[in-house]
């Protein structure tokens, strides 16, 4: 019996190819995995930077406006016109975050695979070559304890209170634009600072206390002090 159950399933399936039908490919299964292919597109772009790859991606298609092309018609000679008149402004490390950008963005929206144009990667290298990045100044351990202990608190507090959160947690600004009064924790001789929303996506918690070359906590109380009242905000 087993065996003619076999039999049966295997010539249907064979009968329903031979035919040219796919028996999976009724009409709710198709939909249902274009939706799942479309969510993955979708998470080809960071949630956080969603607003940056679409402003992007609008500057580009505004350009093909101008020029009387439409994007279905680029080709790689479009983009390395549009790189090119890039060039003329922005530095070659932010030509490769905007060609990463597009990248992302001409892949969900047009389908289109921008790393197979070999001469548009080449001219960006090219630019990279002979680029030499500006070298920001960098305070020194001894520059900081300097200027927390003798920069006047009237003029430069807010500033204290950010190279502390910096220093004692390594925060970003997009953490510290985040945090709130009701992140700190005020334990007399430690200050307990949780970070709700990391890069990660991971909370995480750090202290800050007094140090032997300078004192952290005065700092910090008294700029909690200063904060208007009913405002969330830490910063």
């Amino acid at each position: 019996m087993l065996l003619l159950c076999y039999l049966f399933i295997n010539r249907t399936l064979l009968s329903s190819c031979v035919c040219g039908e796919n028996v999976f490919s009724t009409p709710n299964i198709m939909e249902d995995i274009l939706k799942k292919a479309e969510q993955a597109r979708e998470s080809l772009i960071p949630s956080k930077s969603e607003a940056v790859y679409q402003k992007e991606y609008k500057i580009y298609l505004d350009w093909l406006t101008r020029k009387n092309v439409m994007p279905k018609d680029v080709t790689e000679t479009v983009f390395l016109a549009y790189f090119q008149e890039l060039s003329e402004t922005y530095s070659p490390n932010s030509l490769w975050t905007k060609w990463s950008m597009l990248k992302s963005m001409v892949t969900i929206h047009e389908k289109r695979d921008i790393t197979k144009f070999n001469e548009l990667q080449a001219f960006l290298k090219r630019k990279s070559k002979s680029y030499k990045p500006k070298k920001s100044a960098v305070l020194s351990p001894k520059d900081v304890i300097r200027f927390l202990k003798d920069a006047p608190n009237d003029i430069h507090l807010l500033h204290k209170v950010v190279l502390i959160m910096g220093y004692f947690g390594g925060c970003r600004s997009q953490e510290l634009l985040n945090m709130k009064i009701s992140d700190i924790e005020d334990r007399d001789s430690v200050m307990v600072v949780n970070v709700p929303e990391s890069k990660t996506g991971v909370s995480k918690k750090f202290t800050v206390v007094d140090e032997k070359e300078f004192s952290a906590l005065p700092l910090l109380r008294l700029y909690m002090s200063l904060r208007p009242k009913g405002i969330e905000r830490f910063f």
